[in-house]
């Protein structure tokens, strides 16, 4: 018996698919709280505290911008390595993947 890993590549296309549209749910979802704090912050908060609170909401929600940016990449990485896994099975090839330099 041997040691065997095997992808099933239209699943996991599929599940990628379904993380993307995660990401882009909470990269919107962030949005709507920026534009609701600015709003509010506008409209209805005034003096220091106000603008303390607005701040703090705004680099909290620009630091989940950032990280749906690197899940972006995480997946796009992801779908890469797929297909070039399929790619190779195809063409009957052994494939070896090479770890791009950070053993």
């Amino acid at each position: 018996m041997s040691n065997t890993i095997g992808i099933r590549y239209e699943e996991a296309k599929t599940e990628i698919s379904k993380i993307e549209k995660a990401i882009d749910d909470l990269y919107i979802n962030v949005e709507l709280i920026d534009d609701n704090t600015n709003g509010i912050a506008n409209d209805t908060w005034v003096g220091k505290d106000a603008d303390i609170y607005k701040e703090k909401i705004l680099k909290y929600s620009n630091k989940l911008k950032n990280q749906t940016d690197s899940f972006k990449e995480v997946t796009k990485t992801l779908r890469n390595i797929i297909e070039d896994f399929k790619n190779q099975e195809e063409s009957n090839d052994i494939f070896e993947y090479k770890n791009s330099g950070n053993d």
